[in-house]
């Protein structure tokens, strides 16, 4: 025999709404509103774009450079000698580092229009550009309504 039916503690059920048997809508949970001054925003705007502006930067850099050492090894070498018959080694070495010089600067190039594209792009058309342009706007609206102190 089994004692007396001890009613069962009811498990705590989160509601849903259900609309032609396909839309499943969830309640949010509750939110905390955060206010966020606008330098604060200014700040979070840069973090969106500030890895692909430093990534462009560090290939400015490498550009740059080679594009030196290209143009500095061209000057430098002296060709008469280079080409003649007994330096084949020179020689290669030369258009070695040269090319090397040469595939730095293309690849760089590449790495600059790259990550300026993707800068771009987020700050054009994203998520990211799309929450910015709201946000502006409520700030914009705040200032027009906001009474200027002297």
């Amino acid at each position: 025999m089994s004692g007396p039916l001890v009613p069962q503690p009811e498990q705590a059920t989160q509601a849903t709404y259900k609309a032609g048997g396909a839309l499943v809508v969830q309640p949010l949970p509750d939110e905390i509103g955060v206010p966020v001054r606008r330098y604060q925003f200014d700040i979070l705007c840069e973090g969106g774009i500030g890895e692909a502006k430093a990534s462009r930067d560090l290939y400015t850099g490498i550009c740059i450079t080679a594009l030196i050492g290209f143009v500095g090894t061209l000057v430098a070498i002296d060709w008469e000698t280079i080409l003649a018959a007994q330096h084949k080694a020179k020689l290669i070495l030369a258009l070695v580092s040269i090319g090397l010089l040469f595939a730095t600067v293309a690849v760089s190039a590449a790495g600059i229009c790259i990550h300026e594209a993707r800068r771009k792009r987020t700050l054009k058309d994203s998520p990211y550009a799309r929450e910015k342009a709201r946000l502006l706007k409520l700030y914009e609206a705040q200032q027009a309504v906001a009474p200027r102190q002297p």
